[in-house]
């Protein structure tokens, strides 16, 4: 995986930045690689948030039906890693983006995909 830490704020944005790579916002479809990234993050200690490739398609259910979307496919979540209260979007403010958020030691959130409010970087992968 490779990191990348220019300053944006819109997803779109985001995976623009890594299609232009070859890349897309990387998938954390292992608890395992959750964490793993998890604490490179800690170590690095930035003080961004990172967008990842987790997308909720659903904010019409309560917390949502958030997935994995690698090159177009969709594939489910094996596990459940969100900070405490979170997912917290719904149908009225969907937050159907998602990032390691850095004030939680970067623990998952949702977030507005266009949330001019959070700067922050983004996690590309091949």
């Amino acid at each position: 995986m490779k990191e990348e830490t220019k300053n944006v704020q819109l997803s779109t944005i985001e995976r623009a930045f890594c299609a232009e790579r070859g890349a897309y916002l990387a998938n954390f479809e292992t608890l395992e690689e959750a964490m793993t990234m998890k604490l490179k993050l800690q170590r690095m200690n930035t003080g961004l948030h990172y967008y990842v490739g987790g997308r909720n398609i659903n904010h019409y259910i309560p917390i949502g039906d958030w997935r994995w979307i690698k090159k177009g496919k969709m594939n489910n979540f094996t596990y459940y890693a969100f900070d405490g209260g979170q997912p917290d979007g719904t149908n009225i403010g969907p937050q159907d983006c998602m990032f390691f958020f850095a004030a939680t030691s970067y623990k998952f959130r949702d977030v507005f995909c266009d949330a001019e409010e959070y700067f922050g970087g983004y996690i590309c992968e091949q």
